[in-house]
């Protein structure tokens, strides 16, 4: 799986009020572009609220797409072709998207563009599979369900439905704990759980505060009656 880490997009405009720009940062997921309180803000009249969303799917391909009353043009050569409200742009280095203002009808020519946003570079990082192995505390390897997890950056651990792993028991909390990934690297966090989440390390059993990073063979232990072990999480390995 890749993510998308950072989009280096160069905004301009006729209008006088916008200046031309370069926009680089780091995004764990999308990157909105819009009229106010979107990650790239363009302060014009031609722009809606939220125009859409800069987002990485899976196998690393870059996508626009358009928000709700939005209406997007995107680069053929010198032909704009458009894009109307759901509908989704593959993009590459390279590719352009067009902005117009409100009326105008659809253009021929790139200078009849209002507002143009170019695709300078994009940057992708490989984020490693999750294999994950789940049952009773007293379960053997074989026993256990298995499961790799590559799509959601969030696995939920708990004892209702919504979660990706469901621990059947009273004493499990209805979301108990999570998976998460930041950057590449895999953390599990308690979720102020009642009973906690326990991990055997040094020796000694440990409640797990907050959140730990996750390795190769880490075990995360979940208590029932009298505190003792009922459920056990086990990191099988990580996938690249």
């Amino acid at each position: 799986m890749k993510r998308l880490e950072k989009l280096r997009l160069t905004v301009k405009s006729k209008d006088s009020n916008i200046a031309f720009a370069d926009f680089t940062e780091v995004y764990d997921v999308e990157v909105t572009i819009g009229k106010s309180n979107c990650s790239i803000n363009i302060n014009s009249p031609k722009v809606a609220a939220i125009q859409g969303v800069f987002g990485m799917k899976e196998k690393g391909i870059l996508f626009f797409y358009v928000r709700k009353g939005g209406v997007v043009y995107f680069n053929r050569g010198r032909r704009w072709i458009r894009a109307n409200e759901g509908s989704k742009v593959e993009l590459n280095k390279g590719n352009r998207l067009g902005f117009l203002g409100p009326g105008i009808e659809p253009v021929g020519e790139i200078d009849d563009v209002t507002v143009e946003v170019s695709i300078v570079e994009i940057i992708t990082e490989n984020v490693p599979q999750l294999v994950l192995r789940w049952g009773t505390f007293g379960a053997r390897v074989g026993e256990m369900q298995r499961q790799g997890f590559d799509r959601d950056l969030e696995i939920k651990v708990g004892a209702v439905g919504g979660n990706d792993i469901i621990l059947d028991d009273g004493h499990v909390s209805g979301k108990h704990g999570m998976f998460k990934v930041e950057g590449s690297v895999w953390y599990y966090y308690d979720l102020s759980s009642t009973m906690g989440s326990w991990i055997y390390q040094g020796g000694h059993w440990h409640q797990v505060a907050g959140k730990i990073q996750v390795f190769k063979d880490t075990r995360i232990v979940f208590l029932g009656e009298g505190r003792r072990p009922v459920f056990k999480i086990e990191v099988e390995t990580f996938n690249g």
